[in-house]
């Protein structure tokens, strides 16, 4: 009886500890809100012809109008000119699109060629010097949009504008040296808001940085800057058509080339047009004639294509070296420096350059393990990839590559195992046959219903969200899409069994602009932190998990689901992490969704 009783007096006082520190938490969340800093993608970062001139010439990316301009006089030139004089069409492109990357180009150590030209600053205010909120763009939509998007826009609306950031970049440098300025401007954050921790919001490029930043700086002290760390679409594994590109594996299919045509349009009567030009030109033969037919150019002239403008362009440039996989970042080196049919004079690869590419490339092979690591340490982590839509298709393998439109599922989810493109449609036998049972036993069912992606594979299978036919950068204020990555940026600690609304596998819907949850089986009863099963998330859950942390109960008192609820964080374990999270979710300071 005497043990009983004090065993249920240790339960009562753990249970008055937790609740007691409800009100300190709430007062906490109220009086000083975890910043959120963007760690932009690339499309976010001007590159200015003179970074002193605030009139001064974007130089990259470039504008609609000069992309518009060099495709129509490319396939102009090259429609009206005879087979026999291809070439001509394509040498005169290439040397227009040299002439546009060239002030993008670097020295061969990897350092700026121009000083003056790099990326226009948004992340610091030019006057007092100190980090630039989001609040103080909002008199410019047009900078909004371009650095914050309708992301950062939507979390600026639910803690505040003063509490958003953004963190520009010069893309070509070495990814580690961009790790220490943002570093050092994370430090600047938290001394301008009086806070320990920040939530890191990486998009696409921006993932590479903060990955550099993880292993060099974050780690150092147990990731103890870090609130919560949600990438979106990132590059941080690669991207195939940059390894592609780096290891010569390019060609036109005329398959993805029709696909990549038919993902474009985002609204019905264009989709209608495309549909009735294709139908009109019998049935997509034209265009796949056309399609061949450069694609045979392409092969005939891709010594001289490499050797005069693509391996000027792209072969000294740390940032694009850091999107080569690991898979192919050797003979991406053998290739654009030794390579007989491209290189009449073969020269090794510049030393400074070399150690820098090797030392990125070091962090990208061991990022899966860095975020189990960030993981462990407490914080919420978030990976966001998109599938069912066709890369650029001019390259051989990554063309057929899952993935946003152009970045590869794969890598942006960090290992999932994807079907090919259209696997679907190419053998139906061989497809149905496919992710039948997944490849790792993870407890929980990570498969997609349409079988295209087995998550079971990835580095950290409970947080990382797959969103079908969505864009690459497709997130739009007007759509619910953006409502998903704020959910992930405010949440305490989500997995992709926390929120019905948000499972791990979403649909977009072009037409409508909407995500739907349809493609996502979820488990009978599982609602993470209801232990009683009661269908709520109450105080009364998080006692309950105080005991079982406390082994003052058995497992054996409870159900399969209920011990599967009451580990909300997915660890394997329960523990009174566990009973804090839910505690937070009953007092409404975590949201659900």
């Amino acid at each position: 009886m005497k043990n009983n009783l004090l065993f249920k007096t240790i339960s009562v006082l753990l249970c008055i500890v937790m609740l007691s520190a409800l009100p300190l938490s709430a007062y906490a969340a109220s009086d000083s809100v975890i910043p959120v800093i963007f760690v932009t993608d690339i499309i976010a970062n001007d590159i200015v012809e003179d970074v002193n001139d605030s009139q001064s010439d974007t130089l990259f990316p470039p504008s609609n109008d000069e992309i518009n301009g060099l495709i129509k006089q490319f396939i102009a030139t090259y429609l009206a000119s005879s087979q026999n004089n291809h070439n001509l069409a394509i040498d005169t492109f290439m040397d227009r699109l040299g002439r546009l990357m060239e002030p993008l180009s670097t020295n061969p150590d990897g350092s700026l060629k121009y000083a003056d030209s790099t990326a226009r600053d948004y992340s610091y205010n030019p006057y007092t010097y100190l980090p630039a909120p989001m609040s103080l763009f909002r008199n410019s939509q047009k900078t909004l949009d371009k650095v914050f998007g309708a992301i950062g826009q939507k979390i600026g609306d639910r803690i505040g504008d003063e509490n958003v950031f953004a963190f520009t970049y010069d893309w070509r440098i070495d990814p580690i040296e961009n790790a220490a300025k943002l570093d050092q401007y994370i430090k600047d954050v938290k001394s301008l808001r009086g806070v320990a921790k920040v939530t890191l919001v990486a998009e696409g490029f921006g993932g590479i940085i903060t990955t550099a930043y993880l292993d060099k700086y974050a780690q150092v002290n147990n990731f103890a800057d870090i609130q919560n760390y949600v990438m979106v679409n990132s590059y941080f594994q690669g991207l195939g058509l940059v390894g592609d590109v780096f290891t010569g594996n390019i060609m036109i299919r005329d398959s993805a080339f029709i696909r990549y045509l038919n993902d474009q349009p985002e609204n019905a009567p264009v989709k209608f047009a495309l549909w009735l030009t294709q139908a009109i030109l019998n049935e997509n033969w034209e265009i796949q004639e056309f399609a061949r037919t450069l694609n045979n150019s392409i092969l005939l002239t891709k010594a001289k294509i490499y050797n005069h403008y693509v391996k000027d362009i792209i072969k000294t440039v740390p940032g694009l070296w850091a999107l080569v996989p690991a898979a192919q970042y050797e003979q991406a080196k053998e290739y654009l420096h030794t390579h007989e049919g491209i290189n009449p004079q073969p020269e090794p690869m510049n030393p400074v350059l070399e150690a820098k590419v090797d030392a990125y490339h070091e962090i990208q092979v061991a990022a899966p393990e860095i975020l189990k690591k960030l993981k462990a340490s407490g914080a919420g982590v978030a990976l966001v990839a998109g599938y069912n839509l066709q890369n650029f298709p001019i390259t051989k393998d990554s063309a057929t590559n899952q993935s946003d439109g152009m970045v590869d599922t794969v890598y942006a989810s960090a290992g999932a195992d994807c079907l090919e493109l259209n696997a679907n449609l190419v053998d139906i036998p061989d497809y149905f046959n496919k992710h039948n049972v997944q490849l790792v036993e993870t407890g929980y069912n990570n498969i997609s219903l349409d079988r295209f992606i087995d998550a079971s594979t990835c580095a950290l299978p409970q947080n990382t969200w797959f969103i079908k036919n969505l864009k690459h950068n497709g997130f739009r204020y007007d759509s619910n899409s953006p409502d998903f990555i704020v959910w992930l940026v405010l949440a305490d600690n989500p997995t992709v069994w926390s929120s019905v609304k948000y499972p791990q596998y979403m649909t977009y819907s072009v037409l409508s602009k909407k995500l739907s949850t349809g493609a996502t089986k979820w488990p009978d009863g599982l609602k993470l932190g209801d232990v009683n099963l009661d269908g709520k998330v109450t105080a009364e859950d998080a006692r309950l998990v105080l005991r079982l942390a406390a082994k003052l109960d058995k497992e054996s008192k409870y159900s399969e689901l209920a011990l599967k609820n009451a580990d909300i964080d997915i660890d394997g374990k329960i523990t009174t992490a566990d009973a804090r999270m839910i505690l937070r979710i009953a007092a409404k300071l975590s949201p659900t969704e």
